[in-house]
Order: structure tokens, then sequence, then C-alpha cells
């Protein structure tokens, strides 16, 4: 079994999703196609993902009654395998309609790092500590406009603080992508203090763009500047009926 610090090695450009639960969107909002077909800024020489990082404490496990449209894929990877091919999600929305396919899965090797329950709001999921990578092929429709592309996710059950102190920053792990949406659901994370700690160290995580459905001016303190705050920029939008429902999310630069 590979750890995740050899399974991340060969990709070179991330985004990391902390407390991500079951929200996979990102896999469709930062991609090539969706970029294109949206006119969404880019830098010259920027690059979009290759993989995917999602963290979340709790695990891998559903408890919102509102999914529905999970596949066989699903319940195979809380068991620890996944048959190649197998649809792991499927979402139809209006006139579109999304398929995740599963093409290759790999257990990684279970962490070690502990469980601070200062840092906690709930209880760790069963599967705390464990990881895996998954090759994906994503095949959105459109009206009559079919896009297929592939990517990677590597889900880790783990605490944010944790993974990125003992494994992204010491193992130098540039995660040039940020998703904050589901960050503080958990009645604003079990220290209190948000995800203003991830901002602070954006250089030693390598964080160029950060995609947000928070306020993230005003979540920075006058109280919190040991550390310097990144400047940002915000470069596109959307409605919250796209992604979060209710909260427009909005893509930012970070310099």
């Amino acid at each position: 079994m590979r750890t995740e610090e050899e399974a991340i090695k060969k990709y070179k450009h991330i985004c990391w999703y902390p407390s991500a639960g079951e929200d996979f969107k990102p896999l469709l909002f930062i991609s090539d196609w969706y970029y294109k077909k949206n006119g969404v800024p880019m830098d010259r020489g920027q690059e979009l993902p290759d993989l995917f990082i999602f963290t979340d404490y709790v695990g891998f496990h559903s408890h919102d009654t509102e999914l529905r449209g999970y596949g066989g894929a699903y319940e195979q990877i809380q068991n620890g395998y996944c048959e190649p091919d197998s649809c792991f999600i499927h979402v139809s929305y209006k006139n579109s309609s999304t398929d995740i396919i599963v093409k290759s899965f790999e257990k990684l090797c279970d962490l070690r790092l502990p469980f601070d329950t200062d840092l906690a709001a709930f209880d760790k999921g069963t599967d705390y500590n464990s990881a895996f990578l998954m090759k994906v092929e994503i095949i959105s429709r459109i009206n009559d406009e079919v896009n297929n592309y592939e990517t990677s996710i590597m889900y880790v059950a783990a605490l944010n603080e944790l993974f990125a102190e003992r494994v992204l920053v010491p193992n130098r792990i540039q995660t040039e992508y940020l998703i904050i949406i589901r960050y503080g659901t958990g009645f604003g994370g079990g220290n209190g203090k948000g995800f203003t700690w991830i901002l602070s160290d954006y250089k030693k995580l390598g964080i160029k763009y950060l995609v947000t459905s928070h306020c993230v001016q005003g979540e920075f303190s006058e109280t919190e500047s040991d550390k310097p705050y990144p400047q940002l920029t915000d470069i596109y939008g959307i409605d919250g009926k796209q992604w979060t429902k209710d909260v427009p999310v909005v893509w930012y630069k970070l310099t």
C-alpha cells in the first residue's frame, strides 16, 4: 500500500477542499471544460487541477437524506474497494445531467493522526485516518452537448488542521487551489477560528486561487496579525443556485 505522500508525488496542480463532506461539485466547476465554456479568467501559464484532495473528519459517509444520486460505487468505496467503471454519482438538474464514473481505485495507507476534540464539533467518523485515491471520468450533458474528461480524487478522513500540519506542509505539497464552501457547517469548526488559519499559511501551502461562498474579507481579524494575509482579487462569480443553493460563490486570486 502506498502512503498519501507517495500517491500525491506525480500530480502537479492540486486543489484542496477542506471539510468537503459529500460535495463533489469542484470536479465540474474547476475544470478546463467549465472555464472555457464560461470564460473564467486565467493567468498566463495557469493550469487547472489534476488532483482534488478532499478532507473531512467525519469520513466518507452520507447522512444527507437529500442525496439520491449515488451509484453502486459509493457503497463499495465505504468498504474499501471499487469495481472499475462503476457509477459513483448521477445528478440531473433541469436540462443537464452529470455522471461520475470510477475508472480505478486504490486504498492508501491509513494515517496516524490523533483526533483533537478541540478542533472538532462532532465525533470522528468510523473511518477516521483512512484514505483512498481514484481516477474518475466526468460525463456532463447540457442540452445536446456532451463533455467527457478525467481527473483524480484523493479522499482523506482527517481533521483539516492536522492534515495540513503533518502531511501537506512537511512534505511541501503545494495546493494551488483552495475550496472553502462547506467549512464551518460543523458550527464554525471546533476551535471557533474558522478557516483563516489556512489563508495565513497560504504561502506555505502554495495557494494561488480561492473559490468560496464565505465573505472572506470579513473573516480577517486584527487580532490575528502575526501572519500576513493575502491580497484577494475577485475574478469570477456564480449565483448560489448553481452550487450552494442560496449563497453566491466567488473565485479569488491571491497575491
